[in-house]
């Protein structure tokens, strides 16, 4: 299943997308952190694609 996540760098949405990539899941990470999303996407290469942007 491919699943989007806005706000996966931190709280709420960061934990639903490590749970969906553990499950194995494809996760569409999206945030403003990079450095956050960038973790997540070095914990699973294969299924997290990481999307940094702000929405104004």
């Amino acid at each position: 299943m491919n699943i989007l996540i806005t706000g996966a760098s931190s709280g709420i949405g960061k934990r639903l997308a490590i749970d969906y990539l553990k499950a194995g899941h494809v996760v569409y990470c999206c945030g403003r952190d990079l450095p956050a999303l960038n973790q997540i996407k070095e914990r699973f290469p294969n299924l997290a694609i990481i999307l940094n942007f702000d929405v104004f």
